[in-house]
């Protein structure tokens, strides 16, 4: 089996436990900190509904994908590749169930389902791994959070607190801790391995869209519909910055920088905005989209440190992270509405993007050359993963559609 690295699409320190894997870095948040929430005392819920998906586009090129499989009854909504296990694959879809597939390069690429990962009630919009491949989470609509083991395919906890729509999930960089937003304002914190609530964050007022951990994993980031975004802190709950109408619309994609104290945030108002989460300030505004930013996404690379960012004009843009200015700006021929992306690792200079027309298209992200357009979906793509194979020399995606399938693509990087 394939064990490349992969990636999908953060106080007091202490020391990481023991069970958390080999990494020794600091995790920063202390389990037995886990705080007793009382039945009846969640926060006040401001639920919002959820907008409606972009028409499905009716002209489509011949299928190149290496492998696909009928993987849902309904939309196919999340993907994600095991970081130990880079044959391992979840996905998750409207139909209110998740899958493990196996994939095998034998005689030649095939997907097998390994398990049927059942119990949630409402759509699953989000599938995760954990840092050390040892947990996978599911975050659905049903309001809550399940923590399966990818070896037996049991559901090891059920996480609840939110009183409505889990709306993101993201793991600890290094531990097992888990963090959800929810359509009733408030963030969510578990210590994932004993289902232990560890904080509830709440200070939004409206729908908490993305979140991320930020700054090396020291704090909290938050973003809304309120068009706000705030750091916190693990430790006691408590906001260390708020970012109070950051943004003239609801913000909609988060990212932070993996190393540096350096936040990105994307809004319906097609504005994009760069702050830091140590002092609180706001560094700059990038400007150059024109309808709503879906995409933030740090390449981490030390010697060229890169922003990725796309909206549903279709536009890519890659900017400097040292000086930010523009790097190159992407513009797919006949391209639509961009809903994903994300850089490939190690190295940081590929970029990967999926569209509503749907489309799959790798790009070299210094130049803006592109490498290879993927075609083969017959609906809108809407969400997409990683890794890295043959010595960094092939780039596999994997990716899935509200035409319900799982796709898997292997594109050569090196001529």
């Amino acid at each position: 089996e394939e064990a490349d690295g992969a990636q999908g699409a953060e106080g007091a320190q202490v020391r990481e436990p023991s069970e958390m894997g080999d990494d020794d870095g600091p995790l920063f948040i202390d389990p037995d900190e886990c705080i007793d929430i009382p039945d009846g005392s969640e926060p006040e819920s401001s639920d919002e509904g959820q907008g409606d998906e972009d028409e499905p586009q009716k002209e489509f090129g011949p299928d190149q994908s290496n492998v696909s499989v009928d993987a849902h009854k309904e939309s196919a909504l999340a993907v994600a590749i095991s970081p130990k296990d880079a044959t391992l694959i979840a996905t998750g879809g409207q139909d209110d169930v998740a899958y493990l597939w196996r994939i095998s390069d034998e005689e030649g690429a095939a997907i097998t389902q390994v398990f049927k990962l059942e119990g949630h009630s409402d759509s699953v919009i989000a599938v995760a791994f954990s840092s050390d491949g040892k947990y996978v989470a599911t975050g659905s609509y049903d309001s809550t959070v399940r923590i399966w083991n990818p070896e037996t395919g049991v559901c090891e906890q059920k996480l609840e607190g939110p009183s409505s729509e889990v709306e993101f999930i993201v793991w600890h960089p290094k531990g097992h801790v888990i963090v959800a937003g929810s359509a009733d304002s408030t963030a969510w914190m578990w210590w994932a391995p004993t289902g232990k609530v560890m904080q509830v964050f709440a200070g939004h007022g409206d729908t908490v869209t993305c979140g991320a951990f930020g700054h090396g994993g020291k704090v909290v980031c938050t973003a809304s519909l309120d068009k706000g975004a705030i750091v916190w802190d693990p430790k006691s709950g408590l906001p260390k910055h708020r970012f109070n109408n950051l943004h003239g619309a609801g913000i909609i994609s988060i990212a932070c920088h993996a190393t540096l104290p350096i936040m990105a945030t994307g809004s319906d108002d097609a504005s994009l905005k760069i702050t830091q989460v140590e002092t609180g300030k706001e560094i700059t505004e990038l400007l150059g989209h024109s309808d709503s930013v879906e995409v933030v996404e740090f390449n981490n690379d030390k010697d060229v440190p890169l922003l990725a960012t796309a909206g549903l004009e279709g536009k890519i843009q890659v900017w400097d992270c040292n000086t930010w200015q523009s790097r190159c700006v992407i513009e797919p021929e006949n391209g639509q509405g961009i809903v994903r992306g994300a850089w490939l690792f190690p190295g940081g200079q590929v970029f990967v993007s999926a569209s509503v027309d749907a489309t799959v298209r790798v790009w070299d992200g210094r130049t803006g050359t592109s490498i290879k357009v993927l075609t083969g979906h017959r609906d809108g793509v809407l969400d997409l993963a990683l890794t890295s194979r043959d010595e960094n020399k092939t780039c596999r995606v994997a990716t899935v559609s509200d035409d319900k399938t799982l796709k898997l693509w292997d594109v050569g990087l090196v001529a």
